[in-house]
């Protein structure tokens, strides 16, 4: 039913496999390998063995292994509705782990971040899956998942089984703390804010978060439109250019800038994880054209309101 990356079935019989009965969850996997020693091994077994829907390298090239609409079998009794994706850990581009600990997956690369996203903004959308994390793996939940949450020593009382291996970690503990900015990332990307990488995206979400408090009733770029414009209420606050749109939009370049150093500043460590970096955060509002579009719009109605009150 939906496809994305490379279509490279197991088998020429793909249509024959048995059907999804229904398509709640995209469960997120760790593979403990790389992208072709895996697809290698998912080929000698056919689809006569464990396999899953997708797979993605650590550099962010994906393969799809079965369509959306028949199942595999990388989440045992959750098979019949869950659409699942192997993610690389091992080779290029992650350091050397120790395979036999769980607690040493490395985190996603941010290719990976940046596929997932638009796997997930692609596949979800397709079958009407809420591109938001389930809290478990109880049956009736939708939306994004991953292997941990039906694994036996982890699974919540209740929760439907997806695996036989007891306490497997899969996908581990840094990939599972990075779903949250996977899904966000594919948000975006399904709202139209497609110019902006993993990166990008979360420091805006981050100058979002300490602007408005988290508030979800705005949209990020209208609290930046109103965080960078708000201030710049003089006719002459851009020196030598022109007051005219584009004047304006250069000056909130350069006040973007501002803006972050002062909210690292400030927000102490509110964020710990995130390297607020400002040049990269304003370069990203200069590069973003749903910005900057929005930006003239609302100038242009400003200037016209000038130019009528004389």
């Amino acid at each position: 039913m939906a496809r994305f990356g490379t279509w490279a079935p197991l088998a020429s019989n793909w249509a024959s496999q048995p059907r999804m009965s229904q398509v709640d969850i995209i469960s997120l996997h760790t593979m403990v390998g790389s992208l072709p020693v895996v697809d290698g091994m998912f080929r000698r077994n056919g689809f006569g063995g464990t396999f899953s829907h997708f797979g993605i390298g650590g550099n962010g090239e994906c393969t799809q292994w079965q369509d959306t609409a028949y199942r595999a079998a990388a989440n045992y009794n959750g098979n019949w509705h869950i659409i699942s994706v192997e993610c690389a850990d091992v080779g290029a581009p992650f350091p050397a782990w120790n395979t036999n600990d769980g607690s040493a997956v490395p985190a996603f690369s941010d290719a990976q971040i940046e596929t997932l996203a638009k796997l997930i903004a692609t596949i979800a959308p397709a079958h009407n899956i809420p591109i938001s994390l389930i809290p478990d793996a109880k049956p009736g939940r939708r939306g994004i998942g991953y292997h941990r949450q039906g694994v036996p020593g982890y699974m919540v009382a209740g929760a439907e089984q997806w695996s036989t291996a007891q306490g497997k970690v899969c996908p581990g503990n840094r990939r599972i703390a990075q779903i949250p900015q996977v899904i966000a990332r594919a948000q975006q990307i399904l709202n139209g804010d497609s110019d902006l990488d993993a990166n990008q995206a979360q420091q805006l979400d981050y100058v979002y978060t300490v602007l408005k408090g988290g508030n979800p009733s705005m949209d990020v770029l209208s609290v930046l439109y109103h965080a960078l414009l708000d201030p710049l209420n003089s006719a002459t606050h851009h020196g030598n250019d022109s007051d005219n749109p584009l004047g304006h939009a250069v000056s909130a370049h350069k006040y973007a800038k501002q803006v972050v150093d002062t909210l690292a500043k400030t927000a102490g460590t509110a964020s710990p994880a995130v390297n607020v970096d400002a040049a990269s955060v304003a370069s990203s509002l200069a590069g973003n054209s749903q910005f900057l579009d929005a930006l003239a719009d609302a100038l242009a109605v400003k200037l016209g309101n000038r130019l009528s009150n004389g």
